[in-house]
């Protein structure tokens, strides 16, 4: 009974967690979205470019990414912008990877350790 009073403990303290810094990270997004616009074009002319932003510029941060063509039922990549592309691709990566964790983890456990003994 102890461990599991741990463990709902530990989980309501990471959806907690969780959803808390969401709350913050939206409102800082809404209330600052003006201002970084404005900043971030005016660049004085004899400072370097950061590194940070000739990312941004090679992944084409200003342009907008369609959601259907990227998720519909056709996919059409063309016209996409760089940074919608890799985060699909991270998307499918980090599906497959859930997938095989959740087949090929307990089947080793299963293998190595044999079943569950209550």
């Amino acid at each position: 009974m102890r461990n599991f009073q741990k463990a709902a403990l530990a989980g309501a303290t990471a959806v907690a967690l969780t959803f808390g810094t969401t709350a913050v990270a939206i409102a800082e997004e809404s209330a600052g979205s003006t201002n970084q616009e404005t900043t971030a074009s005016s660049q004085p002319a004899g400072e370097k470019e950061s590194l940070s932003s000739k990312i941004g510029r090679e992944l084409e941060k200003n342009k907008p990414a369609d959601g259907e063509n990227i998720f519909g039922s056709s996919k059409d990549f063309s016209n996409e912008p760089a940074w919608a592309k890799i985060l699909y691709g991270t998307t499918i990566t980090a599906g497959v990877a859930a997938f095989i964790g959740l087949i090929v983890g307990p089947l080793y456990n299963f293998v190595v350790h044999g079943p569950i003994k209550f």
